[in-house]
């Protein structure tokens, strides 16, 4: 489900906004006291609990019980 949609927060909570965009690292990271975006959704990625994405300057994370809906639908998907 999308953030707005019946359920969606039980799968991508919306962290807020950013701006710019993070350093590359060696491996994925996240850093909330770190400027900038993570990577922005892509569809068809399977994402995983824990992960966060950007959608223009909003920030999702996907996580709780229904986090397996994150690899099937995006943020702002209906069913995601």
């Amino acid at each position: 489900y999308g953030p707005q949609d019946n359920g969606g927060p039980q799968a991508w909570t919306d962290l807020g906004s950013c701006t710019g965009s993070i350093a590359p690292t060696s491996s994925p990271t996240f850093d909330p006291d770190t400027p900038g975006c993570p990577d922005e959704y892509v569809a068809g990625t399977p994402y995983e609990e824990g992960d966060k994405v950007a959608i223009g300057s909003k920030v999702y994370l996907c996580e709780g019980k229904f986090s397996m809906v994150c690899k099937r639908f995006g943020p702002q998907d209906n069913g995601g």
